[in-house]
């Protein structure tokens, strides 16, 4: 494959970066924060009952594990906390997890191949003021 084949570009968004991943089997689209700084990827899961509303500061909708044949539970939690003082809480799922457009038929084709297993921290709760921060930024 060549490089231009595995190129998707970063998305503009408020006051940050995002790309789109898809994750699971049959995959499923989420837009994720490029952070530099985390150590961890972590999106909102469903069910995530004390993540506000995250269709405010997510482009798409929660990871749903039950939808995915691929999607482990390691049995691990992961929080992480910022210096503005927002933060999250996830439990940690192993899937296979790619980079690709907006649209996978049209955006990304062959992207599917360049998959790889990776731990995602599946959200369960974030600090009260994630949503707003995330927002804000």
């Amino acid at each position: 494959s060549t490089a231009a084949e595995a190129a998707h570009p970063l998305v503009t968004g408020i006051g940050t970066h995002y790309a789109f991943l898809w994750v699971g089997t049959p995959p499923q689209r989420f837009s994720a924060i490029v952070d530099t700084g985390s150590l961890r990827t972590a999106f909102p899961c469903d069910p995530c009952r004390a993540c506000g509303d995250y269709l405010d500061y997510h482009e798409s909708g929660p990871f749903d594990p039950a939808a995915s044949s691929t999607a482990q539970y390691t049995g691990e939690r992961w929080s992480q906390m910022y210096s503005e003082g927002d933060g999250w809480e996830a439990v940690v799922v192993e899937d296979e997890v790619f980079v690709g457009g907006s649209d996978l038929e049209e955006d990304s084709p062959g992207a599917e191949r360049f998959k790889v297993t990776m731990e995602i921290g599946c959200q369960v709760s974030l600090v009260p003021a994630a949503a707003q921060a995330q927002l804000a930024a």
